[in-house]
């Protein structure tokens, strides 16, 4: 099967959009600085579905048909047969903040559209606490339910005592921000969950779980955390790829039929990935 290569695709651009915002040239340059040069491409912006691609070769060009307006371009490669014929183009998603109380916060809360423009929510968080980041989960497609994500500030090493660090260390933060879904759900709003590891070349690796919708607070508990990062450790420990190149990201999702989670897919720092479900 021979993939698909669609070369100069516009991703985002500095003109108002669907959702009545604006970015400007130097968000899109913030953007791509915080992307890998090859990244997995996920379809409608879902973390819970198999990627039907990659993307490369980012950049910012000015707008052939909008003079004084820039766009972000692409290089992208699809999977033989994995596009939904229904999809009309391409967008990006990406992390911004918005304000945070704290030089090094311990409490992460990324809103979604259009609740980043809350102006009494996001205050809302900041007073909750005293070290929180509070930014927006910027996704050009309007969702029909708002997935935002929350998260700790720190990065676990899985070494031999990494349970103990743990409970002391990393719990209370996941008791914090599993605090905060309630209020996310009084407006129709989810969120998935990230975590940091260490990984084996010494890298930061973000753990995604990803719940079951409606079922959050169960989902994410402090103790299903907890055999996460035990079923990442396993992983670490024995995936080969990781040890040779590092990893960058890998996702588990709720699977309700065992009422656990499951290793959904691993992207790895060299721009390619794995799907596991």
């Amino acid at each position: 099967m021979i993939p698909k290569k669609l070369h100069g695709q516009i991703l985002a651009s500095t003109k108002r959009d669907l959702q009545d915002e604006e970015l400007s040239r130097e968000a899109l340059e913030r953007v791509i600085a915080s992307y890998p040069e090859r990244m997995p491409l996920h379809q409608r912006h879902d973390l819970s579905r198999d990627t039907i691609g990659s993307i490369e070769n980012l950049r910012v060009e000015a707008d052939p048909e909008a003079l004084g307006h820039y766009v972000i371009k692409g290089d992208i490669e699809i999977k033989d047969g994995a596009l939904d014929p229904d999809l009309s183009g391409f967008s990006i998603s990406f992390l911004e903040k918005i304000q945070s109380n704290a030089e090094s916060p311990l409490h992460y809360v990324f809103l979604p559209y259009p609740l980043y423009r809350d102006s009494e929510l996001v205050q809302s968080f900041l007073d909750d606490d005293e070290s929180v980041y509070v930014g927006k989960f910027v996704k050009k497609q309007v969702d029909p339910l708002l997935i935002g994500l929350i998260g700790t500030g720190i990065a676990l090493a899985l070494g031999p005592e990494w349970d103990i660090q743990y409970r002391q260390r990393v719990r209370p933060a996941i008791l914090k921000v599993i605090s905060w879904l309630p209020t996310l759900a009084q407006r129709n709003a989810s969120a998935d969950l990230a975590q940091h590891v260490i990984g084996k070349r010494g890298e930061e690796v973000q753990l995604i779980l990803i719940p079951e919708r409606g079922a959050e607070e169960s989902c994410l508990s402090p103790e299903r955390v907890e055999r996460v990062m035990g079923s990442a450790k396993r992983f670490l420990d024995e995936d080969e790829k990781s040890q040779m190149v590092g990893v960058r990201r890998i996702k588990f999702l709720w699977d309700p039929a065992s009422s656990a989670y499951k290793l959904a897919h691993v992207e790895y720092l060299d721009g390619s990935d794995c799907y596991h479900a």
